[in-house]
C-alpha cells in the first residue's frame, strides 16, 4: 500500500522537526537557556503537533462517524 505523498510530506517534515530538536539537546546545543531548557522543549514540542494537527485535514462527510473528529 503507497502512502499518499501529503501524508509522507507531513511525516518527513514531523521526523525532521524532532530529530534536530533531540539533535539540539543531545549535543547541548540549547544550554544557553539555562534552566529552560525543559520548557522549550516542550514548547517545541506541543508547536510541532499543532503544526502536525493543522496540517491533517479534517474527516470527509462521507467517513462514518464524520461528525467525530479528532483533529483540533
Amino acid at each position: 500500500m503507497a502512502v499518499p505523498p501529503q501524508a509522507a510530506a507531513l511525516f518527513v517534515s514531523a521526523w525532521g522537526h524532532l530529530h534536530g530538536l533531540v539533535v539540539l539537546e543531545v549535543f547541548g546545543h540549547t544550554a544557553f537557556v539555562g534552566p529552560l531548557q525543559v520548557e522549550t522543549f516542550r514548547g517545541a514540542m506541543y508547536t510541532l503537533l499543532a503544526d502536525v494537527h493543522r496540517r491533517v485535514p479534517a474527516r470527509p462527510a462521507s467517513y462514518p462517524n464524520a461528525s467525530v473528529s479528532h483533529v483540533r
